[in-house]
């Protein structure tokens, strides 16, 4: 089984914010309240349709369960990993098998995610609600986003629990949920023959180091473990559709 899993904001997909870079045609994927969200290029629609019939697509996602459904792409998608690679879903229920054992591997952080929801109640720099993301991280959004992230780091057990930002957002996840891990657990359930992967942020580069083949878009240099990394510093649109086009190569190899 070959597998492509691919993070999605900013690597497959990009905002409405950034429409007006796009001079070719695009389809929306993702919709709220009737208000268009998401987009792909439709030259990386159709590839990666096309792919989806010879490779298994799995979206590798930070979103929450909710967030994700939003996005529709043409068929249902077999397999998709949200909240950071704590649910597993299956074409689009979650895995219950999989939510277990990811509760079994976190439960050693719940004392500290339950901390850091109490530091941050009190910092007033933070202006979003506090969330507990699908009942697995905490999430928030903070006017000064890393003096939130380094006062609370100093107050946590930082062997149970990272904290990460992302522009004003902040996240504190359970030490071992990240996407890499996520990954080495959906290669022993797939027996996966080859794995290529795409991603544009620190998120996700604990996910490309478990691949054959990666492609990145972000500015620091990846130490791959085994495989190869296809450094592009391209902008989002042209990223995306290059990815597919690219696997699209390799496949026909």
């Amino acid at each position: 089984m070959i597998v492509f899993a691919s993070d999605l904001d900013n690597t497959l997909i990009f905002s409405y914010k950034k429409k007006n870079q796009c001079q070719q045609k695009v389809i929306c994927v993702e919709k709220k309240e009737e208000k268009e969200l998401s987009y792909m290029t439709q030259i990386a629609y159709n590839t990666l349709q096309k792919l989806c019939q010879k490779i298994v697509f799995v979206p590798v996602t930070t979103r929450s369960i909710e967030q994700y459904q939003r996005i529709q792409f043409f068929d249902k998608i077999e397999y998709a990993l949200t909240t950071n690679g704590g649910i597993l879903l299956r074409n689009g229920h979650v895995d219950k098998i999989w939510l277990e054992e990811t509760k079994k591997w976190i439960a050693s952080s719940e004392k500290e995610l339950q901390k850091a929801i109490y530091l941050l109640r009190k910092d007033n720099n933070i202006c979003f609600e506090i969330r507990i993301v699908d009942d697995i991280f905490v999430y928030t959004k903070s006017l000064q986003p890393q003096k939130t992230a380094n006062d609370i780091m100093q107050k946590l057990d930082l062997n149970q629990v990272f904290v990460d930002t992302n522009g004003e957002k902040i996240y504190i996840f359970p030490k071992i949920l990240n996407k890499g891990f996520a990954l080495k657990r959906l290669q022993n359930l797939l027996h996966c023959k080859k794995i290529f992967s795409a991603g544009d942020s620190h998120f996700d580069i604990s996910m490309l180091q478990q691949s054959d083949v990666a492609f990145w878009s972000g500015e620091q240099n990846i130490v791959m473990k085994k495989g190869v990394c296809h450094h592009w510093q391209q902008n989002v649109v042209e990223f995306g559709e290059n990815v597919v086009l690219e696997i699209e190569k390799y496949i026909n190899i």
